[in-house]
């Protein structure tokens, strides 16, 4: 949805007045409403600036300038998990050169947690592990790497996306 269709809502007494437009704040702000969308600096915590907003030569750089929400769901099956004292599980998304762009450990409740959920599932043996982050370029491939603490780093598990 770009700015010119969030002028036809009626935002009722909390409305955005009649100086400036939705888009106008969306810029102000570094969020984009209609891709559920944020800037890097936004992230940051950054302040809002003139310079910011200028920096932009027409829409379609502002519009190229956001960070994309990337949500993935990882299955491993459950066989590939033999250990039964994980402490945490390696969760990471890199680029293609290995160097990494996201990582969110699975914790050992949580492992046990998975393990158990896809083994007593009727419908299939996997473990699905959904990940989402925002990144400014997909990732190239994904790593589940389980950690036993009896017998330390098991096998690495990879996809590539």
């Amino acid at each position: 949805m770009d700015g010119e269709k969030y002028e036809s809502i009626e935002w009722g007494r909390y409305g955005f007045g009649t100086i400036r437009t939705l888009r106008d704040y969306e810029k102000y702000a570094g969020i984009h409403f209609g891709k559920r969308a944020i800037q890097a600096a936004t992230i940051k915590r950054e302040y809002p600036s003139s310079q910011l907003q200028e920096k932009y030569k027409n829409d379609t750089e502002w519009e190229a300038s956001f960070l994309s929400i990337f949500k993935h769901c990882i299955d491993v099956q459950t066989e590939q998990f033999t250990e039964d004292d994980y402490d945490f599980w390696c969760v990471a998304f890199e680029r293609e050169d290995g160097t990494s762009l996201y990582r969110k450990d699975v914790s050992e409740l949580e492992s046990k947690q998975l393990i158990n959920d896809a083994k007593n599932s009727k419908q299939d043996r996997y473990i699905k592990l959904w990940r989402e982050f925002t990144t400014e370029e997909k990732p190239h491939h994904w790593i589940v790497w389980p950690h036993s603490k009896a017998k330390g780093w098991g096998n690495k598990i990879e996809g590539k996306l």
